[in-house]
């Protein structure tokens, strides 16, 4: 009796794609197992869509509309996975492949009809764990998005809504990628022409990105990556949020690049970038914080031009706050030991900073509020303080 109910399923799902298939749409479903059940709806011209479903309670439902010229491809093997892919735009590729249990992935690619100005995006998701969830949608033109997990319990939920924006490559660069347990990834794109890139290898990891960066002014010639983005976690139970914003036609944030990795566990990091300061065609700033030790906390806050952060820290329970606006600024802050606090503010112009601390609980504070100076702390004891203060 199940048997004749699938059977009756697929005949549905076939007969509700074959006015699509009279317009040179294609579908292609295949069942195996029990109390499946798979939804095809096209319309318009040069759809396809494929949906292989093996063994127990898999629903796949594929919807290509608004003049579909997308090519939908859903795999499940398992029991009780759920994939819903919807595509309302022209050039949208997707497929979705799922082995395991109890997955879910849902994905939406393009305008809703009547609106303006969805062009080619593109869209991988794997998951090949348990418990695994993504959920994606892409609107805007020229998007991409890939997402792959290996691991168990992972979410991932990414937002593209702008112009050329990217999470990955359709040169085979993973935009998400998980393969250790209990991750959390949220990535959301509203700007122009940025990238995006997580990994996740430990577990109890979780990443964020936000990028809201327009290419203003829109120059002749190539458009640049306007924002880049990259957070790898390899220890576990680590946080990491990056935020880049910004940009008009006279004060631009374009060109900037922000790195998190954490090797260690229980860290914290959190990289802000944007300039609504300086007057510029474009920002440049660039912050990369690596945390190797346990239990360290970094804040990295820039606002201005060609500001450069990097943040090492391989010992535990230290604390760094960057905080850098103006132009041509660079602070530099290494911390081995435990219980080391290093503290940087600079404003104005072309300013340097260096802090290294070794040993046991020692604490540096660098303001500059000036313009061409220089700072360097080296401190390696137990339970020293040093402050410096630069400024008219």
């Amino acid at each position: 009796m199940r048997n004749a109910i699938l059977t009756g399923a697929s005949i549905l799902a076939l007969v509700v794609a074959a006015p699509a298939m009279a317009q040179d749409n294609k579908s292609t479903i295949t069942q195996t197992g029990n109390t499946q059940n798979a939804f095809v709806t096209q319309t318009g011209d040069d759809a396809e869509a494929t949906v292989i479903q093996s063994n127990a309670q898999n629903t796949a439902t594929v919807t290509q509309s608004d003049d579909a010229g997308g090519v939908a491809t859903v795999t499940q093997s398992g029991l009780d996975n759920d994939a819903t892919v919807t595509q309302r735009a022209g050039d949208s590729v997707a497929e979705v492949e799922q082995s395991g249990d109890f997955n879910l992935a849902t994905l939406t690619q393009g305008r809703a009809a009547g609106a303006i100005q969805t062009n080619t995006p593109e869209a991988l998701l794997v998951q090949g764990g348990d418990l695994n969830t993504i959920i994606a949608s892409q609107t805007g033109s020229n998007s991409d998005l890939n997402v792959l997990q290996g691991g168990d319990r992972n979410d991932a939920n990414v937002l593209q809504a702008g112009f050329d924006n990217s999470s990955g490559d359709d040169a085979g660069v993973v935009g998400i990628s998980q393969s250790g347990n209990d991750n959390d990834t949220f990535l959301t794109q509203t700007g122009s022409l940025s990238d995006a890139f997580v990994s996740q290898v430990g577990d109890f990891n979780t990443a964020t990105i936000n990028q809201s960066v327009g290419n203003n002014p829109n120059l002749p010639g190539v458009d640049p990556r306007t924002a880049t983005a990259t957070i790898m976690q390899i220890g576990d139970t680590n946080t990491s949020t990056i935020n880049q914003t910004g940009g008009t036609n006279t004060v631009s944030a374009r060109l900037m690049e922000a790195t998190s990795t954490q090797g260690g566990n229980n860290n914290n990091s959190t990289i802000n970038q944007t300039n609504n300061l300086v007057t510029a065609v474009s920002s440049g700033n660039s912050a990369t914080v690596d945390q190797g030790g346990d239990r360290n906390n970094s804040t990295v806050g820039q606002n201005g031009v060609l500001l450069v952060a990097n943040v090492t820290q391989d010992g535990d329970d230290g604390t760094v706050s960057v905080t850098q606006t103006g132009t041509g600024s660079d602070t530099n802050i290494t911390q081995d030991g435990t219980l080391q606090k290093a503290t940087t503010i600079q404003s104005g112009e072309d300013n340097l900073s260096t802090i290294l601390q070794a040993g046991t609980d020692n604490t540096a504070t660098v303001t500059q509020t000036s313009d061409d100076n220089i700072s360097f702390i080296n401190q390696n004891g137990m339970a020293n303080i040093a402050t410096v203060t630069q400024g008219n």
